[in-house]
């Protein structure tokens, strides 16, 4: 088992260490839409950290490594916000949007979107040798809800993200604090 397999829990995992970690740089991914007049903006957010405890997991479990390397589990958040000239903004509603609309897509419309730039975020995790670890936002797909006016005078836009994780390598010695 791992943390992917599926019916395994968080709490199921033999945790060794669930270590603080430091933001050496955190940014968004930025995509263009609606030809140009609007952007959105993705980031993943690392919440916690958790070092696995390799000798206490089931035999063939642990991926191959250096038999010292550590095993991490990152628990990620994505965030998405967007912005759209004025032109494509309508009158603010006070009403909130529905997550059951949202949910549904009734009304949705894909979108088109073009990358203007993924980076890399990085953190640092301590230990007797620290490592360094890179997460990136990646958008998928994109709706857009014409219909759907926010507190901004936006159309609301759904977007679906992947988090593009590295393994951890050693931190370079000028990353470390």
């Amino acid at each position: 088992m791992t943390p992917d397999t599926p019916g395994m829990d968080i709490a199921d995992l033999p945790i060794k260490a669930i270590p603080e970690y430091r933001i050496v740089k955190e940014d968004w991914s930025r995509y263009e839409i609606c030809d140009g007049k609007a952007t959105v903006w993705a980031r993943v957010v690392l919440v916690k950290v958790i070092e696995i405890d390799s000798t206490k997991l089931p035999p063939g479990v642990v991926p191959k490594r250096k038999k010292d390397k550590p095993i991490y589990t990152l628990i990620t958040q994505a965030i998405v916000t967007s912005f759209f000239d004025k032109e494509l903004r309508k009158k603010p509603t006070t009403e909130p949007v529905s997550p059951e609309i949202i949910a549904s897509e009734e009304g949705a419309q894909p979108i088109e979107f073009d990358l203007i730039e993924e980076p890399w975020n990085e953190y640092i995790l301590p230990g007797s040798e620290p490592y360094l670890v890179k997460t990136k936002c990646v958008v998928t797909s994109a709706l857009i809800f014409p219909q759907l006016i926010n507190a901004f005078g936006e159309p609301t836009i759904k977007v679906n993200t992947q988090t593009i994780i590295t393994e951890p390598t050693k931190a370079p010695i000028e990353k470390i604090p």
